[in-house]
């Protein structure tokens, strides 16, 4: 009765653009029941092929028993973006216990181009999109 709703807050501004990110790369441990079973490492960088966009490397691997099981991870991604996150191009590769699964594509207008291998076959999906789409790298 005396009071109205005042709406959302506005959203904070960034608080670091790209070009200015404090750091270009760093490295972490990765530990499973205490010990230590692999690694990741990420790297942001200004694009070789575009001056106005920024590349995303990231990479980890790990490896463990489980169960009796021993399982060997190794997943490389890099992701070519614009300033405002916004995916462009991307290189995934992953390798599971040796079965290898690698993922290329890339935006044009409205479609997401990908080609995907894995076990030795080769297939391409064209995905249409609404908006922008991001990267699960960041």
């Amino acid at each position: 009765m005396y009071f109205r709703d005042a709406g959302k807050p506005p959203m904070p501004p960034p608080r670091f653009e790209l070009s200015d990110w404090p750091y270009q790369e760093y490295w972490t441990g990765i530990v499973f029941n205490g010990a230590k079973i692999g690694f990741s490492h990420f790297i942001l960088a200004s694009s070789s092929s575009a001056s106005d966009h920024f590349d995303i490397r990231s990479e980890a691997v790990m490896r463990f028993r489980f169960l009796s099981f021993d399982k060997k991870i190794n997943l490389k991604s890099c992701d070519q973006v614009a300033g405002d996150l916004s995916l462009r191009h991307f290189d995934y590769e992953y390798d599971l216990d040796d079965n290898l699964l690698k993922l290329t594509g890339q935006r044009k207008d409205s479609m997401l181009e990908i080609d995907i291998v894995t076990q030795g076959q080769q297939r391409r999906q064209t995905l249409t999109l609404e908006g922008k789409v991001y990267p699960t790298s960041i």
